[in-house]
């Protein structure tokens, strides 16, 4: 066993890649370009200046109704400290800092409570530490790692016995499913597991403790949910009718069948970086990932991690047939995909190790024939994931575009009145810049999944009509990143050229790769008269 000061010093040694990311960037340059982050902070701006829980750069701020509070309640004390944007962005890199070491040291001793030897212990703790997954999450304003935080702490509180830890775990969830409404998996995953162990009191303790958090939370959903039947609205504030609107019993298959398509991807992808496209490297990170599973699967029948993999099941159960599925969905899963690759490795190692006995020549050969490509596996795998955590990430996130919203910005909030509407991609992080209210252009999710790229072309074919008759005077493009997660690359070169080509908008001001167009006034008004006749 290593000394303890040993082990502290290796502890650091492995959060140290994901800290120094984060110092390096810790003015945030990539802040608002995944939308969900922008709309958590001007959600947490609006709890700090006591305005209620609500998407203050929405029009109409409507309650917020889409994330449960706890992490926007989190980041509103960044606010309350310094409450001048883009100055309190260092402050926010402070506080995503924090979630993600806790997270981190957390999952070092829930590995330590399935008492491995220490080798093990540090080999799986150092797959998930110097993850590059990790870092480019946790050094973001997402409430994945404050959420993966939570869960582990409920699960550690799980592994101890009485009635009272049970009621702890029960908290600890319930201000995990505040954190992210995912953790409703463990709502049934937990009471489960305790009730197979004949363990009834524990299992009741949990509901009762966890129930309250859940309840709440729906209450105020139900009775703040806005009404409005309308894609923009039901993108921003449920969940649950964009669930609805994108997947029915049409395509449902189609759906289960590419979302379990990128949880493969995305899985295996946490252990080979995908550095390099193409259908042999999809099969070999979709079979690493099969491999990780089953390697979870096994250390649960020996009734290690039983809690995790059974919330891990149900929540990919739900992942299957919800609108996407991505890295940041799966996250949550990681520690356990971590301690399920080691364990599958240890497995394939004892089956080689066997056929290297092997009487047989050709089976001896064969065995280190496979050994050697397993190998070379695992290095090329380690090798790609330091290259990335040490030299890749810390600089590769451009700061040009940060500058060009500020700049944007700066100039709706000098040339346009207060009640200016803009409607772009950036619209949280452009409302923070300007004050200027506006939304992104909807969009259906069941397009992604029947490849229908030309509903896409379409809706940006006609956001003239779009911005009229919903009363935007103005339009920000920033580059095509507004479209970057949706569309392809000749799609998204022929979305710039036909707004650059309208009529119906004119180029007002133009900053790097941000261009604002005003939308024609004569539409605006057509469209404000249609309505009036109506």
């Amino acid at each position: 066993m290593l000394p303890r000061w040993l082990r502290l010093l290796l502890l650091l040694a492995l959060l140290f890649p994901a800290t120094r990311f984060l110092y390096l960037n810790r003015e945030m340059p990539s802040f608002g370009r995944a939308h969900d982050d922008g709309l958590f902070f001007v959600s947490a701006k609006g709890l700090a200046e006591g305005r209620g829980y609500r998407i203050l750069s929405l029009p109409g701020a409507p309650p917020q109704t889409k994330y449960p509070v706890l992490y926007p309640l989190y980041l509103s004390l960044i606010w309350r400290i310094n409450p001048n944007f883009p100055d309190n962005l260092h402050l926010a890199a402070l506080f995503c800092w924090m979630p993600l070491m806790a997270a981190l040291v957390l999952a070092f001793f829930y590995y330590r409570l399935a008492r491995w030897p220490e080798p093990r212990l540090w080999v799986t703790f150092a797959l998930l530490a110097l993850n590059p997954w990790m870092e480019m999450i946790g050094s973001t304003l997402f409430s994945e790692m404050l959420f993966l935080a939570f869960l582990l702490a409920a699960l550690i509180a799980l592994e101890k016995a009485g009635i009272r830890m049970a009621a702890l775990a029960g908290v600890l969830a319930g201000c995990a499913y505040l954190t992210r409404s995912a953790a409703i998996a463990l709502l049934v995953s937990a009471p489960a597991v305790l009730l197979w162990k004949r363990e009834r009191a524990r299992a009741a303790a949990f509901l009762a403790a966890m129930l309250p958090f859940a309840a709440a939370w729906m209450t105020w959903t139900h009775f703040h949910t806005p009404t409005a039947t309308d894609p923009t609205t039901i993108y921003y504030t449920n969940y649950f009718a964009l669930e609805r609107a994108n997947v029915d019993f049409g395509n449902i298959g189609l759906v289960v069948w590419k979302n379990l398509d990128s949880f493969l991807s995305a899985a295996g992808g946490f252990f080979l970086p995908n550095v390099i496209s193409g259908p042999a490297m999809k099969m070999l990170t979709e079979a690493l990932a099969v491999g990780a599973v089953a390697g979870a699967v096994r250390l649960a029948r020996r009734g290690v991690f039983v809690q995790y993999a059974l919330f891990s099941l149900i929540s990919t159960l739900i992942v299957l047939v919800w609108t996407e599925c991505n890295e940041r969905l799966i996250l949550p899963m990681l520690p356990l995909l971590a301690a399920g690759a080691v364990e599958e490795a240890r497995h394939f190692w004892r089956l080689i190790g066997g056929a290297f006995r092997h009487r047989d020549r050709s089976q001896r050969a064969a065995a280190y024939v496979t050994m050697s490509a397993a190998s070379m596996l695992a290095v090329a795998g380690i090798s790609a994931q330091l290259w990335i955590s040490l030299f890749v990430l810390p600089g590769s996130i451009p700061k040009s575009s940060a500058a060009d919203l500020a700049a944007a910005g700066a100039w709706l909030k000098s040339n346009t009145p207060e009640s200016a509407r803009v409607l772009s991609g950036d619209d949280p992080v452009l409302y923070l810049y300007s004050g200027r209210q506006g939304n992104d252009l909807p969009f259906m999710y069941r397009w992604i999944y029947a490849e229908e790229n030309e509903k896409f072309l379409e809706s940006y074919r006609n956001i003239v009509s779009y911005c009229a008759s919903h009363g935007f005077a103005y339009v920000l493009v920033a580059g095509g990143q507004d479209t970057a997660l949706l569309t392809n690359d000749r799609d998204r070169a022929q979305i710039l050229r036909e707004i650059a080509e309208n009529p119906g908008l004119k180029p007002v001001f133009h900053a790097g790769q941000a261009t604002i167009y005003r939308v024609a006034p004569q539409k605006i008004t057509e469209a404000a008269q249609a309505r009036a006749e109506e």
